[in-house]
């Protein structure tokens, strides 16, 4: 299955990556692709870290403008200032502790993806609850155009079943 899985985003990845100019010259080869991995490992821990800090406005700088979130029994999310204003509702309600340790991690070119897999806290302001939950994310992402990592597509699940949440 895991084999069908990366075939599957390396069918979906290997059309966009072959119409994408690169941002800067050698972007993509095995010159680049440490320092490319690195800056996406980099972006991925201090993504964690700006949502365990109820940071709405940094973790929203983390995605593109065109961005999409695809939200688990929910509608989808798209846009940077839909995005936005999802994360500053879902940071306003609830505080949020996660791990998501990077499973895999390619780069292609510009694109590149991570497959995770995820523990997290969810404590509602108002009433103090507390739910754990886990599951699994894909997120994709393209090289800006000043060189950085964005997310483009956040893809998660959960583990088990619970009420439909947006994105923290």
């Amino acid at each position: 299955m895991k084999c069908v899985a990366r075939w599957w985003v390396v069918l979906v990845l290997l059309p966009l990556t072959a119409c994408t100019p690169t941002a800067q010259s050698g972007a993509g080869d095995d010159d680049t692709r440490a320092e490319d991995e690195a800056a996406i490992r980099d972006l991925r821990a201090a993504f964690g870290e700006s949502q365990a800090a109820g940071d709405a406005e940094r973790v929203a700088a983390f995605y593109a403008d065109d961005a999409i979130i695809l939200n688990p029994g929910d509608a989808s999310t798209t846009g940077i200032g839909d995005i936005r204003a999802g994360i500053a509702a879902f940071h306003e309600e609830y505080e949020w502790s996660s791990q998501e340790p990077i499973e895999e991690l390619q780069v292609e070119g510009d694109l590149a993806f991570t497959r995770t897999a995820w523990s997290a806290v969810r404590i509602d302001r108002d009433t103090g609850e507390a739910m754990e939950a886990s599951g699994k994310s894909v997120h994709i992402y393209r090289r800006q155009s000043d060189g950085t990592w964005k997310i483009v597509t956040d893809i998660f699940n959960f583990d088990h079943p619970v009420d439909p949440v947006t994105s923290p």
